[in-house]
């Protein structure tokens, strides 16, 4: 295929048969020639036809209609005195040669032009390629990369997820790069491999005669000379446009830009990834929401303000967008008769957002074009694909072939990375896969009754790697791994009822994630819920799951609950005749300070073969604060060493750690305050989630009352606030009281006893309502700064103050604390020791 000769038939003209058919082809010639600009510039390439229509008109000076063409072109591109020297010099050639004026068509076309119709303005088919008028969020540097390669490499490829905005970079680069020619291409709507080199001579102008190579004459074609070769949308179509590429390769003065989902695999390919715009974190600040790219889009295509009311919702909007341009031009829109939270509540139920009817027609419907790509995919990738749209959080690929149980999963995960169907994400030294929402969305709606079994396997799997935590050795998957999905898969058997069996097995075996993690309440609650959904489910498991959540509030220091739930544990397992309920017994007593009995219990359980692993954590746990309570210290301390012993034998960090922090307590009432210092210290370096763990509020409320003890007032008071601090998010009642009662204290040497009231209102109140109570050392704390305060204030102050306190809550008490009542960051907390 090449562009036609001229003349044809050179070496027949003194044929007189050949004049006729010769005189027809250059008619023939001159009208597809005609055409084809004609097409250019119905598609808005008025700037990459100019110099080759102007050499056509110079060719053929009489050809009105091309004479036409160019007068639109220079007309459209702002130059309405050369569009009308170009009739002028016409009109004067027709005149002088032929005697001729020019036909009516082309004197209207000046007369508009004369008048500045804005009829010539607009192209009748396609979109103009002119600058967009809207303005760009945070792709400052993404247009400098996609620039400088485009400069240095002859095909670049810009590769993202759909509606990331790649077509628009690539605009935006291609007016910032000097070039003769600009040639553009979209492949969206070619669906075949087979179909690439009509579609791109179609969209080129180049007019294909198929006795010749088709690939051959389109890259003599877009190398005739210096030219830009934007390719849109390859992805579904790689084979083929690899096909031209390779054809062009080698050809100098041509460079070839690229949009796909996915690279071309060519060694000369120059592949740059388009990430979505940034969204801002959950529970992030309104600095930081507004620092956002996705939001500032979002604000200035929706023409709202995001203030302290309604960023959180906004936020999270583009949360649910993942931050792509595409996604959040249609959220605008849908703005403007919803609000951001009604918004959020139609992008969770349905995933669709409606788009004006002006808009390109593929960019109407995102899900659209997700549905496109994976309707493209082999059916292992789409199986390992649908799995994955059931995980809520980015996973390692141990989990996902663990869920999946398949033996490709890593190259099908290869694959949908390749695509951008998968996301890929570094944590430490290990890659991290998850789903955009829009991806997980279509996903979920293809699933449909499948999507129960998939959950279920989820559900299953998280126990098994629950329940291998507490044996001994490496384990490939960790509770951890999963913390991420243990929220929503517990979220949807509460929902289905699916699986009563593993639903109560899974509760009780994420025990130590609760611990972990801080949620002791939510532990609790989701233990209760579970036992009391199924209450004809097995007696041996439902008294199990009453049991884990008496002890649950144990440690949460709930002692109302402790005593009911554990009540009715004790009652069925009774009931059943099993042995070896001391455990339960003792914490029992604890609840009613029967420290007699909690030992008898204890000692039994300890003595007991069947109580191993994480029961036996909790055993020691409570013996030795049952020996504290009793004043036996040196009793407590070897407790807590061996409690030390088991967690390291088993793998839990957080007993691990948790045994530190009780012998630093134990140490600081045996009169060994620097020791007692270094075991907090030690146990804060097991700390691995600063955010999360609420063993840094035990860590610095221990470390916050040794420092009283040494009298250093300042950090022990510094300490104190950051531990109160974190308990206002993740509340851990006795590290929390502790630390309060450290907090009285101070407040009392200082002589502010109005916040001593405020403190003690707060902290006797919480007793009240929680049945929780004060351990010793942070009752003779509270106490001594309670009696000096109540002798310096009126009663009826000393009343009225201890109720606002007991109002105020956590965040009250911190402000009367503190002037900063944000906790100090925990690194530098560790660092000011």
């Amino acid at each position: 295929m090449r562009v036609w000769a001229d003349p044809p038939f050179a070496e027949l003209c003194d044929e007189s048969w050949a004049l006729g058919l010769s005189d027809d082809l250059r008619r023939r010639a001159a009208g597809v020639v005609r055409a084809r600009f004609a097409y250019m510039l119905e598609r808005g390439h008025e700037a990459s036809i100019l110099h080759e229509l102007s050499v056509e008109v110079d060719a053929h000076p009489f050809d009105e209609g091309l004479v036409g063409l160019l007068m639109v072109v220079l007309f459209r591109l702002g130059r309405q005195a050369d569009a009308l020297a170009v009739f002028a010099g016409t009109r004067r050639r027709l005149l002088e040669e032929k005697g001729l004026e020019p036909v009516p068509e082309l004197r209207d076309l000046e007369r508009a032009v004369l008048e500045q119709d804005p009829r010539l303005l607009r192209p009748q088919h396609g979109e103009r390629e002119t600058e967009p008028i809207s303005p760009l969020f945070g792709r400052t540097a993404d247009v400098q990369r996609i620039t400088a390669a485009i400069e240095e490499h002859s095909l670049v490829t810009l590769v993202g997820p759909p509606g990331v905005g790649k077509t628009r970079l690539a605009i935006e680069a291609r007016e910032r790069v000097a070039r003769l020619r600009v040639l553009s291409v979209d492949l969206s709507a070619v669906d075949h491999d087979d179909r690439v080199v009509d579609a791109v001579a179609n969209q080129v102008g180049f007019v294909v005669e198929p006795s010749l190579s088709d690939l051959d004459g389109i890259a003599g074609f877009v190398s005739a000379e210096p030219t830009l070769l934007i390719v849109d949308n390859a992805e579904q179509v790689v084979e083929g446009v690899v096909d031209l590429l390779k054809r062009l390769a080698g050809r100098a003065g041509v460079t070839v830009l690229v949009t796909s989902q996915r690279p071309l695999g060519l060694t000369t390919e120059k592949t740059l990834r388009i990430e979505p715009l940034t969204s801002p974190a959950t529970d992030a600040p309104l600095s930081d929401v507004l620092a956002c790219d996705s939001v500032s889009m979002l604000a200035q295509r929706a023409e709202i303000e995001v203030d302290g009311e309604n960023a959180d919702t906004v936020a999270e909007l583009c949360r649910l967008l993942d931050g792509l341009p595409l996604a959040i031009e249609l959220a605008a829109f849908e703005l403007r008769t919803m609000s951001p939270k009604d918004l959020v509540d139609h992008v969770r139920a349905r995933g669709t957002l409606r788009a004006p009817v002006d808009f390109e027609s593929r960019h109407r419907s995102l899900q659209e074009v997700v549905q496109r790509s994976v309707d493209a995919l082999d059916p292992e990738p789409l199986r390992v694909l649908l799995a994955m749209s059931v995980l809520s959080a980015p996973v390692g690929l141990a989990v996902i072939e663990r869920l999946v149980g398949s033996a490709r999963v890593r190259e099908a995960v290869a694959e949908l990375a390749d695509r951008n169907l998968v996301t890929r994400t570094t944590v430490g030294t290990s890659g991290q896969y998850g789903l955009l929402q829009t991806v997980r969305t279509e996903c979920l709606s293809r699933l449909g009754d499948g999507l129960a079994a998939w959950k279920e396997t989820l559900g299953r799997l998280i126990l098994q790697v629950a329940a291998a935590q507490h044996t001994a050795g490496q384990h490939e998957i960790e509770l951890a791994d999963l913390a991420g999905e243990v929220g929503p898969t517990l979220d949807w058997l509460e929902s289905s009822r699916a699986d009563p069996t593993i639903h109560l097995r899974l509760v009780v075996a994420i025990g130590s994630f609760w611990y972990e993690t801080g949620r002791l309440r939510e532990g609790r609650e989701r233990m209760v819920r579970a036992a009391t959904m199924y209450p004809d489910a097995d007696a041996l498991t439902r008294g199990i799951t009453f049991g884990a959540a008496g002890l649950m509030s144990f440690s949460e220091g709930a002692m109302h609950e402790l005593k009911t739930l554990l009540a009715t544990a004790i009652e069925i397992l009774d009931e059943l005749g099993l042995p070896g309920l001391d455990l339960l017994r003792a914490s029992r007593s604890v609840a009613d300070a029967d420290i007699d009995a909690v030992e008898r219990h204890i000692a039994s359980a300890l003595s007991d073969p069947s109580v191993t692993g994480f029961n036996r954590l909790i055993a020691l746990d409570i013996a030795a604060y049952a020996a504290w309570f009793h004043g036996d210290y040196e009793l407590a301390i070897e407790r807590q060493l061996e409690q030390e012993q088991v967690a390291a034998s088993i793998g839990e960090v957080y007993f691990r750690a948790r045994a530190l922090r009780g012998r630093a307590l134990f140490l600081a009432y045996c009169g060994a305050p620097e020791a007692a210092a270094r075991l907090c210290e030690e146990s804060l370096a097991f700390v691995t989630d600063w955010e999360h763990d609420h063993g840094v509020i035990e860590a610095l409320a221990r470390r916050a009352a040794i420092s009283l003890e040494f009298g250093n007032r300042e950090e022990a008071h510094r300490d104190a606030i950051a531990a109160v601090g974190r308990a206002a998010q993740r509340f851990n009642a006795p590290a929390t009281l502790l630390a309060v009662a450290v907090l009285a204290s101070i407040e009392c040497a200082h002589g502010r006893f109005r916040q001593v009231a405020l403190v003690s209102g707060w902290t006797r109140g919480l007793c009240d309502a929680n049945g929780t109570y004060l351990a010793p050392e942070s009752e003779r704390l509270l106490v001594a700064a309670e009696a000096q305060a109540a002798n310096v204030l009126s009663p009826g102050e000393w009343a009225r103050l201890r109720s606002e306190g007991a109002a105020g809550g956590v965040s009250g008490m911190l402000a009367a604390l503190a002037d900063d009542a944000r906790p100090a960051a925990p690194e530098a907390v560790v660092s000011k020791r």
